[in-house]
C-alpha cells in the first residue's frame, strides 16, 4: 500500500500548486525541504509519511512548472498569419467542417520566423488533408474558448494546444505523408468506417462507427444527447466500461474453449491492445484500455491490496506524464468506473443471486445472474461512481439509466463482436460481410428505439448539480474505505468491532459531531462588518455580486452562462441563504442577463431594480415570471438605496430624458458607498451614457471603476475617466473573444492606474472596511 501513499501525496501536491498558482521555484525548495527532513527521520516509524510530503512537493513543481503560455500564443488576435507544420493527429470531420492538430514548425507575419507549438486547425470539409502531410495554413489565430460548462480551453491544454485557427486556409507542401503505424492505423479506421457507411443507413452507421471505432462525430446531436440523458453514453464512448466489455467478451469465449483463466486473461489484454490501437490509441484510450487490464488481472492475482496500488500505479504514470490528466473528465469517469466495478460488481452480483434464490431454483437462478450480471451489477456499479461525476458535470442525473441498461447492454457484446468480425471480412467475403452488418443493424435499430423511448418520458432524468466539496468528500470517503479493506490495519479492525458493540454511541456521537459541524459553518458564514464586491468570472459579460457588512446579497446582472453564475453564487452565498436581498438589471442585453432565469428558479429576489427599456424578447419574459410577485422598481438619476449597515447604492444613469437609441445608451450606471469607499459599476454603459452624466454635472468620483464594454473600443470618455480619479480599474474579459478586448486605445486611457483582469485572476474580489480598500491579486 506504500505505492498508494505515493500516489496520494502526488496528487495532492499537483491539486494543490494548481489550485493556489504555486510558483515552481518556491515548489523546488519545499521538495528540497521535505528531502532533507526525509534524510534526517529515515530511521523513524514515520519514514513514509515523509516520503508522501516528498511526493507531494514533487507533484506540485511537476504541475507548477508546465509552461503557462506557449511562444505562439504571442500572436493571438494580432492579424492574419501563416504558420507551415506537419499534421499531427487524424482529420477530425464535422458538418461543418474538418480539424486537425498541426505541430507547428515556422510563422509568417511579413517574415518567416521559427516557432514551436500546437495549433487546432479548421478548415473546410472539402480538403484533402492527411495525417502527417507537411502543410501551410492561414487566417486569424484565436485563444481556445469556454462554455458554460466546459472549458475548451483546458481540455485543449492537456494536448498541448495552445491555440486555435478557426476557417483557416491550407495549402499542402508536402504531400508524401511518412510511413508510421499511427498514419497506417488511420488509414484502417477511414477504410473501416467506409464500410460501415455503406452497408448501413445513419444513424444505425453512425451508432456503429461510433461504438466500434471511438468517432462520436457523426452521431446526430439529438441521438447523442438521447444516450446521455437516459445514462447510456458509456455504450458510445470508447471507456473503461466499453473496453471491459471487449474484454469480457474475449475472456468468456477463451475460457469456453481452452479452460484456463491465465492464458484467457493474457488473450483478452491483447486483443484489448489491439482494439485501442485500432481506435486511435489516443491518450483517454490508452487509459481506458490500462483500466480494463487491471480488471482482468486482478481477479488472477487474489491480493485485494493489488487493486489500490494498480490503480495508484497507473494514476503515477499518467500524471508524470501529463499532470492535468487529473482534471480530465474521461479520466475521471474511467478511473470511477473501474473503482465500482471492482469494489461493488461482486457484492450487487451476490445480492442479486441471493435475491433470485429466493424465488427460483439455484441453478436456474445462477444463469439468470450470468446473464444479468453486465446490464445490472456491472453496469450498477460503474454507475454508482460516475453518476456524482456526471451530475457535476452536467448537472443531470438520469432515472431511467437501470431499465435502460438492462434492455440494452446484452446485446452490445454481438455489436461490437459482429461488426468488428464484418470489417475484417468485408476485403474478403463482401457478401457475407453485409449480412452480418445487416444482423447488426437489427442489434442496433433495438438499441437506438429503447434509447429514444425512454429519453422521451419527460422524467427520464432531473437537474442536480451537487456540490463539488460534497463530491469530493464522496470519493474520499469511498477511497479510504477501500484502502481500509484492503489493508485491514489494527485500527480499523478495532473500530469496526466497536461500532458493532456500540451502535447507539457511536450513532449519536455522530449525530452530535455532524449538527456541531453544522453550528460551525452557521457560524463561519456570519457576515465579518466589511463590503464586498466579487467582479464574476462569466466570460464577456457583465456580473458583479456584493455582500454588504451585515450580509445583505445584492447581484448586478448575471451573465450568459447558468452553471458558471450558479457555482459564483453558491460559493460565496451561505449554504443555508436561497434568497438575494436585491438584483439590478442594468439593461436588457442577453449577453449579461441569460443565465438569470435559471437563476431565479433557485434563489427568491427581494428587490428588483430595472432600466427604463423594456426588450419583450423570450429571454427577457422569463426573467419577469421568475421574479414573480418580487417588484420591478424603474429608477434613474437620483435614485438611492440606503441599507441600515451603511451601505448606499446611487443611480448615476440614465437621466430624466431618454438619449439614445443603443441598449448601452440607457444602462444603469450604480456606484457603492461605504464609509469613505466609492465603487463605480459602469456595466454596459457607452459613451453617450458617460457623456449624459457629464452633461447633468453628475460627479462620477470613485476610487475603483469597473470598464464599461469590456474595455472595448470607443468604451471609455476621456473626461469621465478623469473625473472619477480612480485608483484602481477592473474589467471582466473572455480570454478567447474574438474582438481584441480589452482595446489598446482604451488601456491607453486609463494610463499608469492598476488594472485587474478576470482573464488574468478569474473572478476579482475587493474588499473594505469603509477606509482602506483591499484585494486578491497579487
Amino acid at each position: 500500500m506504500r505505492l498508494v501513499w505515493l500516489a496520494l501525496g502526488w496528487a495532492a501536491g499537483i491539486v494543490l500548486a494548481r489550485t493556489a498558482h504555486l510558483h515552481a521555484s518556491f515548489t523546488a525548495y519545499a521538495a528540497l525541504v521535505a528531502l532533507g527532513a526525509l534524510l534526517i527521520a529515515w530511521e523513524s516509524r514515520w519514514r513514509w509519511g515523509y516520503i508522501a510530503l516528498l511526493a507531494a512537493c514533487l507533484g506540485a513543481w511537476r504541475v507548477a512548472s508546465l509552461p503557462n503560455h506557449a511562444p505562439i500564443s504571442a500572436y493571438h488576435q494580432q492579424g492574419g498569419i501563416a504558420l507551415t507544420g506537419r499534421v499531427a493527429s487524424p482529420p477530425d470531420l464535422r458538418d461543418a467542417g474538418q480539424q486537425f492538430i498541426l505541430d507547428v514548425e515556422s510563422l509568417f507575419d511579413g517574415q518567416e520566423r521559427a516557432i514551436r507549438g500546437r495549433v487546432l486547425v479548421q478548415v473546410a470539409r472539402t480538403e484533402d488533408v492527411r495525417l502527417g502531410q507537411r502543410v501551410r495554413v492561414g487566417g486569424l489565430l484565436y485563444p481556445p474558448g469556454q462554455s458554460d460548462r466546459f472549458s475548451y480551453a483546458d481540455y485543449l491544454a492537456r494536448q498541448g494546444v495552445s491555440s486555435v485557427l478557426p476557417d483557416a486556409w491550407l495549402e499542402i507542401v508536402d504531400a508524401e505523408a511518412p510511413t508510421t503505424l499511427t498514419g497506417f492505423l488511420a488509414d484502417l479506421r477511414q477504410d473501416a468506417q467506409a464500410i460501415i457507411t455503406r452497408a448501413l443507413p445513419d444513424p444505425l452507421a453512425a451508432l456503429l462507427v461510433g461504438i466500434l471505432l471511438g468517432n462520436e462525430q457523426l452521431i446526430d446531436p439529438a441521438l447523442d444527447n438521447a444516450f446521455a440523458r437516459v445514462g447510456a453514453a458509456h455504450i458510445v464512448a470508447i471507456s473503461g466500461f466499453n473496453m471491459m466489455l471487449v474484454a469480457g467478451v474475449a475472456q468468456r469465449l477463451l475460457n469456453q474453449i481452452t479452460g484456463r483463466a491465465r492464458l484467457s486473461a493474457l488473450v483478452a489484454i491483447a486483443f484489448v491492445l489491439l482494439y485501442t490501437l485500432l481506435v486511435g490509441g489516443s491518450a483517454a484510450v490508452w487509459r481506458a484500455a490500462l483500466m480494463a487490464s487491471l480488471l482482468i488481472v486482478a481477479p488472477l492475482l487474489g491480493r485485494k491490496t493489488f487493486l489500490p496500488a494498480s490503480i495508484a500505479l497507473i494514476v503515477l504514470l499518467l500524471s508524470l506524464e501529463n499532470p492535468l490528466v487529473l482534471w480530465d473528465l474521461g479520466f475521471q469517469l474511467s478511473l470511477a468506473a473501474i473503482l465500482g466495478i471492482v469494489v461493488l460488481a461482486e457484492p450487487l452480483s451476490i445480492g442479486l443471486r441471493n435475491l433470485l434464490r429466493r424465488i427460483m431454483p439455484p441453478r436456474r437462478a445462477n444463469q439468470v445472474v450470468a446473464w444479468l450480471n453486465e446490464p445490472i451489477a456491472v453496469s450498477l456499479a460503474a454507475q454508482a461512481l460516475t453518476a456524482p461525476l456526471i451530475a457535476l458535470s452536467f448537472e443531470r442525473l438520469s432515472l431511467v439509466s437501470l431499465p435502460v441498461n438492462l434492455l440494452v447492454l446484452p446485446v452490445q457484446p454481438y455489436i461490437l463482436m459482429l461488426g468488428g468480425l464484418a470489417v475484417l471480412i468485408a476485403p474478403l467475403a463482401a457478401p457475407l460481410a453485409q449480412v452480418m452488418l445487416w444482423c447488426v443493424g437489427l442489434l442496433l435499430s433495438w438499441t437506438i428505439q429503447v434509447v429514444r423511448a425512454f429519453a422521451a418520458l419527460p422524467w427520464a432524468d432531473v437537474v442536480w448539480s451537487p456540490s463539488s466539496w460534497l463530491v469530493a468528500a464522496l470519493f474520499a470517503l469511498f477511497g479510504g474505505w477501500i484502502i481500509m479493506n484492503a489493508t485491514e490495519p489494527k485500527a480499523w479492525r478495532r473500530w469496526l468491532s466497536f461500532v458493532q458493540r456500540r451502535a447507539l454511541v457511536v450513532g449519536v456521537s455522530s449525530s452530535a459531531a455532524l449538527v456541531s459541524a453544522l453550528l460551525l459553518a452557521v457560524a463561519l458564514a456570519r457576515p465579518d462588518g466589511l463590503l464586498h464586491v466579487w467582479f464574476l468570472d462569466v466570460g464577456h459579460s457583465n456580473a458583479v455580486l456584493i455582500q454588504s457588512p451585515q450580509g445583505a446579497h445584492i447581484l448586478v446582472d448575471g451573465g450568459r452562462y447558468p452553471s458558471r453564475l450558479l457555482t459564483a453564487i453558491g460559493d460565496r452565498l451561505p449554504f443555508n441563504k436561497t434568497h438575494l436581498d436585491m438584483l439590478i438589471l442594468t439593461q436588457p442585453d442577453e449577453q449579461d442577463q441569460a443565465a438569470l432565469p435559471a437563476l431565479l428558479a433557485r434563489y427568491r429576489v427581494g428587490l428588483a431594480l430595472t432600466h427604463r427599456q423594456f426588450n419583450i424578447s423570450a429571454r427577457q419574459q422569463a426573467i419577469v415570471d421568475g421574479l414573480g410577485e418580487t417588484s420591478l422598481i424603474p429608477v434613474w438619476v437620483g435614485y438611492r438605496a440606503e441599507l441600515s449597515d451603511g451601505l448606499s447604492l446611487e443611480i448615476l444613469h440614465p437621466q430624466a430624458q431618454p438619449i439614445g437609441e443603443d441598449l448601452g445608451d440607457e444602462s444603469l450606471i450604480v456606484r457603492l458607498r461605504y464609509g469613505e469607499a466609492r465603487i463605480l459599476l459602469l456595466g454596459d454603459a457607452s459613451i453617450k451614457a458617460q457623456e449624459a452624466v457629464l452633461q447633468a454635472q453628475v460627479a462620477p468620483s470613485a476610487q475603483v471603476v469597473q470598464l464599461a464594454r469590456h474595455a472595448g473600443r470607443d468604451s471609455l470618455h476621456k473626461t469621465f475617466w478623469a473625473l472619477t480619479g480612480a485608483q484602481l480599474a477592473v474589467v471582466q474579459i473572455d480570454p478567447a473573444n474574438r474582438l481584441g478586448d480589452p482595446q489598446p486605445a482604451t488601456l491607453a486611457l486609463i494610463g499608469e492606474t492598476p488594472l485587474l483582469r478576470t482573464d488574468q485572476r478569474t473572478t476579482i474580489h475587493l474588499w473594505t472596511d469603509g477606509q482602506t480598500l483591499w484585494h486578491d491579486a497579487p
